[in-house]
């Protein structure tokens, strides 16, 4: 029997790669995917700790994340569809409003005032 932390070490794995699925990528479909990627990764701790103490409260637990995660796919399909058919194969990506973090945003040159115009009093 594999000691519980190999379950664990694994989980934490596909739970860091789900996160960077989910956070680095622009495309809805991949962000979807890394989303579900983590909670296979918290469903797969909760059968371990099922595995380890001999107790189905785990695995139920489980299943019941599964179950969500798939319902919680569905209704993003979904939407992510109707979004598609709205706007364009465009609309599957995030995030196209957003300015980029890697560009520098432009100052504004502030307003002048009154009293440093050209204006003699």
């Amino acid at each position: 029997m594999l000691p519980i932390t190999h379950y664990l070490y694994l989980a934490l794995a596909l739970f860091g790669v789900g996160l960077g699925g989910a956070l680095l990528r622009r495309s809805l479909v991949v962000a979807l995917l890394g989303i579900q990627l983590m909670l296979v990764a918290v469903a797969l701790c909760f059968c371990a700790y099922a595995r380890f103490f001999a107790d189905p409260s785990g695995q139920i637990t489980a299943l019941l994340i599964v179950l969500v995660g798939l319902c919680e796919l569905g209704v993003a399909v979904a939407i992510a569809l109707r979004a598609i058919r709205a706007d364009g194969p465009g609309a599957a990506t995030l995030l196209d409003d957003w300015p980029s973090t890697r560009d520098t945003p432009e100052t504004p040159e502030p307003p002048e005032s009154p009293e440093s115009g050209g204006h003699s009093s």
